[in-house]
């Protein structure tokens, strides 16, 4: 939409990617958020799962991104590089809401406990799992995400996950 108007080319076709819906399956594109600076860089940011069961956060860029010619209503769908995988037990329950903080920059990812009803493998309470939790990442670094210096879970040797 371009002021209220519907604009006649998809901006993105993942449909390969993610599956078909049927009955109680909650999988497929589940968030988006594009970056602070999106403006200048042209980055933005899907969460997705995928066929085989497994959330992906992925950046994207759109046509032309850092050009003159930058397109802002059309992605490059050959530009996407992911930034995480997380395997998924279940296909319901897989979080979904991606969304960057106000103060931070740093990319929030709501992730669901990975299912079945009322989390029957206790991922949620189990530090050493990134499912039932949310993830704070840098994703301005040079390697796909840094955690960020101030996470009070990242300990060496204790045996959470810095996420």
């Amino acid at each position: 939409m371009v002021d209220g108007v519907m604009q006649p080319n998809l901006f993105l076709d993942i449909d390969a990617l993610v599956p078909n819906i049927s009955g109680n399956d909650e999988r497929g594109l589940l968030g988006m958020a594009l970056d602070p600076d999106f403006a200048n860089t042209g980055e933005f940011y899907l969460d997705y799962t995928d066929n085989s069961g497994t959330t992906n956060i992925v950046r994207y860029k759109i046509q032309g991104a850092g050009t003159a010619s930058a397109d802002p209503l059309t992605a490059d769908a050959a530009s996407p590089q992911v930034i995480l995988t997380i395997a998924q037990p279940f296909p319901n329950h897989n979080g979904g809401c991606i969304q960057f903080g106000p103060n931070d920059d740093y990319l929030y990812i709501g992730m669901g406990d990975g299912g079945s009803g009322g989390d029957p493998g206790n991922r949620a309470q189990n530090l050493g799992e990134l499912l039932g939790k949310i993830l704070r990442i840098d994703v301005r670094g040079q390697s796909t995400y840094a955690i960020p210096p101030d996470n009070p879970f990242a300990a060496p040797g204790d045996g959470n996950r810095d996420e």
